[in-house]
């Protein structure tokens, strides 16, 4: 009799250990379907968005465009299980990055085409003090120094 318990009880936690890992197996499969959807749903946007970008016939449409690439990048990374992005692979990271350099540097050379000076960041108080003229933009505030 106690043989026969120690038995059922090796088998139920055989079973459960079983039925932990298949979980765990499952969660990761799901882990590495959702950093493919981000994946893919980012490279298509900047393919999409990069096309848009040098088509573009004025600076108002260049910078309407890479604003609403911005919007979408908030959607996809918003559509799935937050820190996805940790199950992209290192050559999916790179082409990502890769994306998104060619699409700055088509914002860029619209932008300079066009006509359109490139707004630099401030990035000091210096700068900003420096007699630079500098617009701040998500203030909506402009401060020319002479």
């Amino acid at each position: 009799m106690k043989k026969l318990r120690l038995i059922l009880g090796l088998l139920t936690v055989g079973m459960i250990t079983w039925s932990l890992h298949s979980c765990r197996d499952e969660e990761r499969n799901n882990e590495r379907e959702q950093a493919v959807t981000l994946y893919q749903r980012t490279c298509r946007a900047a393919s999409i968005y990069t096309d848009s970008l040098s088509k573009a016939k004025d600076s108002t449409e260049v910078t309407d465009l890479f604003n609403r690439f911005e919007e979408r990048l908030v959607e996809i990374n918003y559509s799935v299980l937050p820190d996805t992005d940790y199950g992209l692979s290192e050559g999916e990271n790179d082409t990502i990055k890769m994306m998104l350099d060619t699409l700055l540097a088509v914002h860029d050379l619209r932008l300079r085409q066009l006509g359109e000076k490139k707004q630099e960041p401030i990035d000091s108080i210096d700068s900003l003090v420096s007699g630079q003229n500098v617009h701040l933009t998500s203030a909506a505030v402009k401060i020319k120094h002479e």
